[in-house]
């Protein structure tokens, strides 16, 4: 019998039970993450809401407004997080989107008067008088006495052209408050529109009162002083306007109207560079001033600067659109047909696309046939800049061929003094009328060909600037200009360094008697 088997079979049974125990065994437990685990929470509406007012507080009004729209959202109807919206957008000059939160604030609580009163002084700032006294008188409704808002129904009244309204207004006011500066300030301005300067005058001097260093003030003098002596001629009203209007720059630099009102009086008397310096610190404080915008470039065609007048009046023609200004379109003409450097030939036809526009934008014939004519003679000067641009080509490349010529005859040596010289003595003389192959008459022909005359030596011209016999040097032709057209003869008849179209719309003058919309004499 053999004892292995039996005992194989039980090591064989005991691996199997060892591998299926093995196998059976559940695996290790994963490691224990003892790492606090930080739980991120969302800031409530409220806790946005004060964000966004540190925020404003400290002058930080994109931030603000960012923290502010989210507490908006979270809160609903909480008319605290539209009001600073509304204060933050109107900090940052961007008026409609403050008009947009106020108008959230009012539709969450029509009484609230500061929503009311900010959209009346807003819409009063940008022209719109009819929707200013429509929010006036929303806020009369739940204050009528409200002084603040019948300052600014007069302003509106004013703007409207409604002065003997605007009066009524002031007077109200006047009849509760009467040391109200701002009242006796917009009564100024509805005797200036009045031209009765005296009435402006005395409202001026019970405003300053009150502020003897208003800039404000010092301009509605200004403008009275202006007044008088378009009124009267008296130069010393003129001076005085002046004085006035600069001690207003002075006092506030960033003051609009008494700039627009120098700008005016220095254009009226060509002072071009001067208007300049006003209209672009104007357009440094708020870069859509209208008038600041429209005067611009005419100041730099006074100043012959023709590019810079192009470039600007391209921009303001791409602002207008498809509804372009005629004397803007033709302004922009005539800055191209003067304009110094860059491709002339494309300036010339700039000039005359838009003479065209001009032409078909105006409706009186004269302008019109003003307008055409320029056409026509701008098409006159691109055709011969054409051709002078052909000649040109043309004697370029036939100096370049002769050149090309030359070279590959001195390569070869078939110059005459080459040849001569590989020849060893000098070319042949030229054959002369006494060397005609044919005899005379009844003769024979000569033996040899008689040797011609020596050449008579010419006498020398003396040198240049010899005191006698010295011919005066060719006059050079006088230059002509790069566009091939003349220079305007008057460039600065007219802003626009041309002659302006004999019925060409009237260029808008500046008027320092009118009040613009701002307080200052409009343009």
């Amino acid at each position: 019998m053999n004892f292995r088997t039996p005992i194989l079979a039980v090591l064989a049974l005991t691996l199997a039970q060892a591998i299926a125990a093995c196998a059976a065994k559940p695996p290790p437990p994963p490691p224990v993450d003892n790492t606090p685990k930080v739980v991120v929470k969302e800031p409530t509406g409220e806790e946005l809401l004060e964000e966004g007012k540190k925020l404003f507080d400290g002058g930080d009004m994109p931030n603000a407004i960012v923290k502010l729209d989210l507490a908006a959202n979270k809160l609903g109807r909480n008319t605290e997080a539209y009001r600073l919206l509304a204060r933050a957008h109107l900090a940052m000059g961007k008026k409609e989107e403050a008009i947009s939160k106020y108008q959230r604030v009012n539709s969450l609580d029509p009484k609230d008067q500061e929503a009311i009163l900010q959209m009346a002084l807003i819409y009063n700032d940008l022209g719109r008088s009819k929707d200013a006294e429509s929010w006036v008188e929303k806020g009369l409704i739940n204050d009528p006495y409200n002084t603040r808002l019948l300052n600014i129904k007069a302003r509106a009244q004013r703007r409207s052209g409604k002065l003997d309204e605007a009066i009524e207004s002031v007077r109200r006011i006047l009849s509760r408050e009467p040391d109200n500066m701002d009242a006796y300030k917009t009564l100024s301005l509805v005797y200036i529109q009045k031209k009765d300067y005296l009435m402006a005058e005395h409202a001026i001097i019970q405003a300053r009162k009150y502020d003897v260093n208003d800039a404000s003030l010092l301009n509605n003098l200004g403008m009275i002083h202006t007044g008088k002596w378009q009124k009267t001629g008296d130069y010393k009203d003129y001076r005085l306007a002046i004085e006035r209007f600069l001690e207003a720059v002075r006092l506030d630099p960033k003051f609009v109207e008494p700039r627009i009102n120098l700008a005016a009086f220095a254009i009226k008397y060509r002072d071009y560079d001067v208007a300049r310096q006003h209209y672009e610190a104007i357009l440094q404080v708020d870069k859509n001033n209208a008038v600041a915008k429209e005067y611009l470039p005419l100041c730099y065609l006074g100043l012959q600067d023709y590019a810079k007048a192009a470039t600007l009046l391209e921009e303001r023609l791409k602002e207008q659109g498809t509804r372009r200004d005629p004397m803007t379109v033709y302004y922009a003409a005539n800055a191209y047909e003067y304009v110094v450097g860059g491709d002339a030939k494309t300036n010339m036809i700039k000039a005359r696309n838009y003479y065209k526009e001009y032409a078909a934008l105006v409706s009186d014939p004269k302008a019109r046939k003003e307008g055409q004519d320029k056409v026509s003679e701008l098409e006159a000067k691109i055709e011969g800049l054409d051709m002078a641009a052909k000649a040109a080509a043309d004697a370029e490349a036939a100096r370049k061929k002769e050149e090309e010529a030359a070279r590959k005859a001195k390569a070869a040596g078939l110059t005459l003094e080459g040849l001569a010289e590989q020849a060893g003595d000098q070319p042949a003389a030229a054959a002369t009328p006494t060397d005609s192959a044919v005899p005379p008459a009844g003769g024979s022909a000569p033996a040899a060909a008689p040797s011609p005359a020596p050449e008579e030596k010419k006498p020398e011209p003396a040198p240049a600037g010899s005191p006698a016999g010295a011919a005066p040097a060719e006059t050079p032709p006088a230059a002509k200009p790069a566009d091939g057209g003349a220079a305007p003869a008057d460039p600065s008849a007219v802003p626009a360094g041309a002659a302006a179209p004999a019925a060409a719309p009237e260029e808008k003058k500046p008027d320092t008697a009118s009040a613009s919309p701002t307080g200052g004499a409009s343009p």
